[in-house]
């Protein structure tokens, strides 16, 4: 098991500290217009990229959720994330009710399902 850790000042030698290893888009957003593909947290040289695609309006709701997980949305955004990522897939999606919407076959899609 590995246990990443967003806290840059943790004291256990088994916690990882995320950003030295993954990169994340940006994780606050509102409408489905402010979602982005940039860079945030972390440089885009780390192996790993965490994929953020929910909205916090400011709070996340299933009503939110509603709004931007279901295809084609969902899946073109993460072409468009893709190509932004030089062709790199996302290691980690994140979501926020991953019972509304089409996450599993986006990421089954992902995985070559």
């Amino acid at each position: 098991m590995i246990v990443f850790t967003a806290d840059s000042d943790a004291t256990l030698n088994w916690h990882l500290y995320s950003y030295d290893y993954a990169w994340e888009n940006p994780y606050a957003a509102e409408t489905p217009t402010e979602l982005s593909c940039a860079e945030d947290r972390g440089q885009r040289s780390a192996p790993l990229w965490i994929f953020n695609h929910f909205l916090t309006g400011p709070l996340a709701s299933p009503e939110l959720a509603e709004m931007i997980g279901h295809d084609p949305f969902f899946s073109d955004r993460v072409r468009s994330c893709r190509d932004d990522a030089g062709g790199d897939l996302p290691n980690f999606v994140t979501v926020d009710f991953y019972d509304i919407g089409d996450v599993a076959s986006v990421v089954d899609a992902l995985n070559g399902f």
